[in-house]
Protein backbone atom coordinates (compact mmCIF):
# COMPACT_ATOMS: atom_id res chain seq x y z
CA UNK A 1 0.00 0.00 0.00
CA UNK A 2 1.37 3.22 -1.34
CA UNK A 3 1.30 6.26 1.46
CA UNK A 4 2.08 9.81 1.39
CA UNK A 5 1.71 12.87 3.02
CA UNK A 6 1.54 16.64 1.90
CA UNK A 7 2.01 19.74 3.58
CA UNK A 8 -0.63 22.31 2.15
CA UNK A 9 0.97 25.71 0.83
CA UNK A 10 -1.85 27.38 -0.59
CA UNK A 11 -3.11 29.76 1.03
CA UNK A 12 -1.44 32.49 2.65
CA UNK A 13 1.79 31.89 4.34
CA UNK A 14 1.62 30.88 8.29
CA UNK A 15 2.62 34.06 10.05
CA UNK A 16 0.10 34.55 13.03
CA UNK A 17 2.61 33.06 15.78
CA UNK A 18 5.50 35.15 14.37
CA UNK A 19 6.63 37.28 17.15
CA UNK A 20 7.93 40.64 17.11
CA UNK A 21 11.45 41.26 15.49
CA UNK A 22 11.69 37.83 13.60
CA UNK A 23 10.63 38.23 9.29
CA UNK A 24 7.98 36.77 8.91
CA UNK A 25 8.58 35.28 5.62
CA UNK A 26 11.53 33.42 7.36
CA UNK A 27 9.20 32.28 10.01
CA UNK A 28 6.32 31.00 7.95
CA UNK A 29 9.26 29.33 5.92
CA UNK A 30 11.26 27.78 9.28
CA UNK A 31 7.62 25.98 10.17
CA UNK A 32 6.88 24.88 6.92
CA UNK A 33 10.08 23.06 6.69
CA UNK A 34 10.21 21.81 9.79
CA UNK A 35 6.97 19.91 8.96
CA UNK A 36 8.13 18.47 5.63
CA UNK A 37 11.31 17.44 7.74
CA UNK A 38 9.19 15.69 10.49
CA UNK A 39 7.23 13.76 7.14
CA UNK A 40 10.22 12.88 5.65
CA UNK A 41 11.40 11.06 8.38
CA UNK A 42 8.39 8.90 8.76
CA UNK A 43 9.09 4.99 7.52
CA UNK A 44 7.36 4.33 3.93
CA UNK A 45 5.25 7.53 3.69
CA UNK A 46 6.57 9.62 0.82
CA UNK A 47 6.47 13.31 1.22
CA UNK A 48 4.70 16.19 -1.38
CA UNK A 49 4.37 19.87 -0.87
CA UNK A 50 0.37 20.98 -2.26
CA UNK A 51 1.33 24.72 -2.93
CA UNK A 52 0.01 27.56 -4.88
CA UNK A 53 1.13 29.23 -8.06
CA UNK A 54 2.41 32.36 -5.50
CA UNK A 55 4.04 29.61 -3.05
CA UNK A 56 6.24 27.46 -5.03
CA UNK A 57 9.09 29.55 -4.39
CA UNK A 58 8.15 28.78 -0.98
CA UNK A 59 8.06 25.19 -1.71
CA UNK A 60 10.89 24.76 -3.79
CA UNK A 61 13.04 26.17 -0.75
CA UNK A 62 12.18 23.68 1.74
CA UNK A 63 12.04 21.21 -0.89
CA UNK A 64 14.20 17.49 -0.43
CA UNK A 65 15.24 16.29 -3.67
CA UNK A 66 12.23 13.19 -4.67
CA UNK A 67 9.26 15.15 -2.94
CA UNK A 68 6.22 15.77 -4.67
CA UNK A 69 5.45 18.79 -5.86
CA UNK A 70 1.66 19.01 -6.60
CA UNK A 71 0.99 22.72 -8.38
CA UNK A 72 -2.75 23.27 -7.25
CA UNK A 73 -5.02 26.91 -7.36
CA UNK A 74 -4.83 29.29 -5.15
CA UNK A 75 -6.43 28.88 -1.74
CA UNK A 76 -7.28 25.18 -2.75
CA UNK A 77 -8.03 23.05 0.42
CA UNK A 78 -6.81 19.60 1.79
CA UNK A 79 -9.32 17.58 -0.79
CA UNK A 80 -7.23 18.88 -3.87
CA UNK A 81 -3.92 17.67 -2.03
CA UNK A 82 -5.89 14.33 -1.82
CA UNK A 83 -6.79 14.18 -5.38
CA UNK A 84 -3.43 15.25 -6.46
CA UNK A 85 -1.96 12.11 -4.53
CA UNK A 86 -4.51 9.92 -5.82
CA UNK A 87 -3.27 10.88 -9.13
CA UNK A 88 0.49 9.79 -8.47
CA UNK A 89 -1.41 6.62 -7.75
CA UNK A 90 -0.99 6.59 -3.67
CA UNK A 91 -3.67 4.26 -1.55
CA UNK A 92 -3.85 6.57 1.35
CA UNK A 93 -2.97 10.25 1.46
CA UNK A 94 -2.55 12.88 4.38
CA UNK A 95 -2.51 16.55 3.95
CA UNK A 96 -0.56 17.94 7.44
CA UNK A 97 -1.25 22.12 8.36
CA UNK A 98 2.28 23.91 8.15
CA UNK A 99 2.21 25.32 11.14
CA UNK A 100 2.99 22.17 13.06
CA UNK A 101 6.60 22.18 13.17
CA UNK A 102 7.05 20.22 16.53
CA UNK A 103 4.47 17.78 15.25
CA UNK A 104 5.63 13.82 16.63
CA UNK A 105 6.02 11.27 14.58
CA UNK A 106 3.79 8.97 16.27
CA UNK A 107 0.90 11.70 16.38
CA UNK A 108 1.04 12.05 12.22
CA UNK A 109 1.56 8.13 12.06
CA UNK A 110 -1.98 7.32 13.85
CA UNK A 111 -4.32 8.82 10.79
CA UNK A 112 -2.31 6.74 8.59
CA UNK A 113 -2.71 3.20 11.28
CA UNK A 114 -6.48 4.53 11.76
CA UNK A 115 -6.89 3.87 8.05
CA UNK A 116 -6.65 0.60 8.32
CA UNK A 117 -10.60 0.12 9.24
CA UNK A 118 -11.45 3.87 8.99
CA UNK A 119 -12.34 5.54 5.38
CA UNK A 120 -11.25 9.01 7.00
CA UNK A 121 -9.06 10.38 9.71
CA UNK A 122 -8.61 13.29 11.19
CA UNK A 123 -6.26 15.18 13.76
CA UNK A 124 -7.88 17.86 15.95
CA UNK A 125 -5.59 21.05 16.42
CA UNK A 126 -6.18 21.80 20.30
CA UNK A 127 -6.29 25.49 19.30
CA UNK A 128 -8.63 24.78 16.81
CA UNK A 129 -9.09 23.34 13.01
CA UNK A 130 -7.07 20.63 11.86
CA UNK A 131 -3.40 19.28 12.47
CA UNK A 132 -4.07 16.32 10.05
CA UNK A 133 -6.68 15.12 7.25
CA UNK A 134 -5.97 11.88 6.13
CA UNK A 135 -8.05 9.66 3.95
CA UNK A 136 -7.99 6.33 1.53
CA UNK A 137 -7.66 7.62 -2.08
CA UNK A 138 -9.31 8.04 -4.04
CA UNK A 139 -11.37 9.94 -1.23
CA UNK A 140 -15.17 8.64 -0.62
CA UNK A 141 -17.43 10.67 -2.62
CA UNK A 142 -19.42 11.51 0.76
CA UNK A 143 -16.47 13.10 1.92
CA UNK A 144 -16.31 15.51 -1.75
CA UNK A 145 -20.18 16.09 -0.97
CA UNK A 146 -19.38 17.33 2.71
CA UNK A 147 -18.61 20.40 1.17
CA UNK A 148 -15.52 22.80 1.05
CA UNK A 149 -12.95 21.55 3.68
CA UNK A 150 -10.91 23.79 5.27
CA UNK A 151 -7.97 22.83 7.77
CA UNK A 152 -8.46 25.90 9.73
CA UNK A 153 -12.45 25.31 10.76
CA UNK A 154 -13.72 22.43 12.99
CA UNK A 155 -14.32 19.50 10.63
CA UNK A 156 -14.60 16.45 12.38
CA UNK A 157 -18.04 16.53 13.38
CA UNK A 158 -18.77 17.75 9.52
CA UNK A 159 -17.24 14.79 8.85
CA UNK A 160 -18.75 12.63 11.28
CA UNK A 161 -22.05 13.89 10.22
CA UNK A 162 -21.58 13.43 6.34
CA UNK A 163 -20.24 9.44 6.51
CA UNK A 164 -22.58 6.71 5.86
CA UNK A 165 -21.17 5.04 9.19
CA UNK A 166 -19.56 6.61 12.40
CA UNK A 167 -16.83 4.23 12.27
CA UNK A 168 -16.23 5.59 9.00
CA UNK A 169 -14.37 8.70 10.41
CA UNK A 170 -11.72 8.45 12.81
CA UNK A 171 -10.45 11.01 15.41
CA UNK A 172 -6.27 10.70 16.11
CA UNK A 173 -4.73 12.18 18.59
CA UNK A 174 -4.95 15.83 19.04
CA UNK A 175 -2.20 18.10 18.56
CA UNK A 176 -1.90 22.18 18.90
CA UNK A 177 -0.60 24.16 15.49
CA UNK A 178 1.47 27.70 15.65
CA UNK A 179 -1.79 30.07 15.20
CA UNK A 180 -1.10 33.53 17.32
CA UNK A 181 1.82 34.60 19.06
CA UNK A 182 0.65 32.59 22.87
CA UNK A 183 1.24 29.44 20.73
CA UNK A 184 4.40 29.48 21.04
CA UNK A 185 4.31 28.96 25.04
CA UNK A 186 2.71 25.41 23.11
CA UNK A 187 6.84 24.37 22.23
CA UNK A 188 8.72 21.76 24.17
CA UNK A 189 12.58 22.83 24.22
CA UNK A 190 12.92 19.09 25.15
CA UNK A 191 11.37 17.76 22.46
CA UNK A 192 13.12 16.63 19.45
CA UNK A 193 12.61 18.59 16.34
CA UNK A 194 11.43 21.71 14.90
CA UNK A 195 14.95 22.63 14.09
CA UNK A 196 14.93 25.76 11.63
CA UNK A 197 11.97 26.76 14.09
CA UNK A 198 13.99 26.68 17.35
CA UNK A 199 17.12 28.04 15.76
CA UNK A 200 14.85 31.57 14.00
CA UNK A 201 13.59 31.77 17.96
CA UNK A 202 16.76 30.96 19.58
CA UNK A 203 18.11 34.25 21.36
CA UNK A 204 15.27 36.59 19.94
CA UNK A 205 12.02 35.31 21.81
CA UNK A 206 12.98 33.52 25.04
CA UNK A 207 9.32 32.88 26.07
CA UNK A 208 8.72 29.57 24.57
Amino acid sequence: MRRAAAVLLTGPPAVGACPPGIDPARFAGALAEDVVDLLAALADVDVAIACAPERVADAEAIRWPGTHLLRLASGAGPLAALDGLAGLGYDVGAVVAPDVPDLPGLVIAKPFSALSSALVAASPATNGGLAVLASRLPVPEWLRAAGPLDLDDELLPRLQDAAPRRRDVRATPTWHRLRSVADLARLDPQLEGWDATRALLSGTYSSY
